[in-house]
């Protein structure tokens, strides 16, 4: 997924429960733990919410306490992105 606003993409990996942060050169910059399972796609909402959809089906909407990409993006030293909220929707 495309992040116009920190210029960067968010590219889930199910294997390490995270989403990487890669630069438009390519470059990962950081990894950001999230919640769920077999993590294979994820949305930011206006809100400041992420949707992650699970390949073992369902929708989870997460409410991180920060902006975990944002400060991957800007180089800030990782938290564990786990932190929030979450709620677990089957779709």
């Amino acid at each position: 997924m495309w992040n116009p606003e920190q210029r960067t993409f968010l590219i889930p990996s199910a294997l390490w429960r995270s989403v990487y942060v890669v630069d438009e050169s390519g470059t990962r910059r950081a990894s950001v733990r999230v919640p769920g399972i077999m993590q294979e796609g994820i949305a930011l909402l206006p809100d400041g919410a992420v949707v992650i959809a699970q390949d073992t089906g369902g929708l989870i909407k997460w409410y991180p306490s920060t902006a975990p990409f944002r400060a991957a993006a800007e180089g800030l030293p990782e938290r564990a992105g786990t932190s929030g909220t979450q709620s677990e929707k089957d779709e």
